[in-house]
């Protein structure tokens, strides 16, 4: 799981991988359990799976009719795009009541 803190990810698809990362090795939650987990909504959680999956760092298998998917994180495909943690996935905007707002 410490590869995936340095990858240069957008926070929603990190957080995604984080909670999977979290189940192991045996990962097949399913969405809502997803969302729960990461305090995100269906179509957050969606797209970043998509987004995951399309990079090579995520693979998915069908396991059936009503039952959850297979995830697999690619661990090599994610140690190949770890960044320095240094740089921003973008950059951050932060104003609190010092910088003149109410």
């Amino acid at each position: 799981m410490k590869v995936i803190w340095k990858m240069t990810l957008s926070p929603t698809q990190k957080l995604v991988l984080l909670a999977l990362a979290d189940y192991g090795s045996s990962i097949y939650p399913s969405i809502p359990t997803i969302c729960e987990k990461t305090s995100l909504g269906r179509t957050a959680v969606v797209r970043a799976l998509g987004v995951l999956k399309s990079e090579g760092l995520l693979a998915r298998t069908h396991r059936g009719k009503r039952q959850s998917n297979l995830y697999q994180i690619d661990v090599d495909q994610c140690g190949r795009r770890t960044g320095t943690g240094n740089e921003p996935v973008r950059e951050a905007t932060c104003t609190s009541p010092r910088d003149g707002l109410p």
